[in-house]
């Protein structure tokens, strides 16, 4: 391992601080994805950003908290109107 840190001119310490800070933010978002899912049962169709206004999670923009949640399914299905009119 110290050959390639040394050919990719990281240090060890910068590598696992990484590391840290990925474990970090990835349980901050599975906890506010916790907080987001008992919202969403008890308001079936909340948008992402109401939820993410009614949360106000620290250290995560609402951009990310948008997308992260799309990519888990949390996307609000649009019913489609089959009404027809038509001019008689």
């Amino acid at each position: 391992m110290n050959q390639l840190f040394d050919t990719l001119c990281i240090k060890k310490q910068s590598f696992h601080q990484m590391l840290q800070r990925k474990e970090k933010h990835l349980s901050q978002m599975e906890q506010t994805l916790f907080l987001a899912n008992k919202i969403r049962i008890d308001h079936p169709c909340m948008s992402v950003r109401t939820i993410y206004f009614k949360i106000q999670p620290q250290g995560i923009g609402r951009d990310k908290f948008e997308t992260y949640c799309y990519e888990c399914g949390y996307r609000v299905k649009k019913h489609k109107n089959f009404r027809t009119t038509t001019d008689s």
